[in-house]
C-alpha cells in the first residue's frame, strides 16, 4: 500500500473525481482520504538482463490534514 499525503488545495470530492471511478472516499483516523487502485510494473533482473512487464495491482491511499 502507498500511503501519501496532500498540501494542496483540492478537496476529496475534488481528487476522488480525477482519480477516476475507482476512487473511494474514506475517513481514516478522523481524517478525509481517497483510496483508489492503481498499476505496477515489473521488472526482472536476470545477471546482465533486465525485463520489464505489467505488475500487480497497487492499493493507494491520500489523505488530507488540518494545515
Amino acid at each position: 500500500m502507498k500511503l501519501s499525503a496532500s498540501d494542496d488545495d483540492l478537496s476529496v470530492t475534488e481528487m476522488a473525481d480525477l482519480m477516476g471511478g475507482s476512487a473511494q472516499k474514506q475517513t481514516v483516523l478522523g481524517h478525509q482520504a481517497v483510496l483508489y487502485s492503481d498499476r505496477t510494473i515489473a521488472i526482472t533482473l536476470n545477471g546482465s538482463k533486465a525485463d520489464t512487464g505489467p505488475g500487480g495491482i497497487a492499493r493507494c491511499l491520500m489523505g488530507w490534514t488540518a494545515g
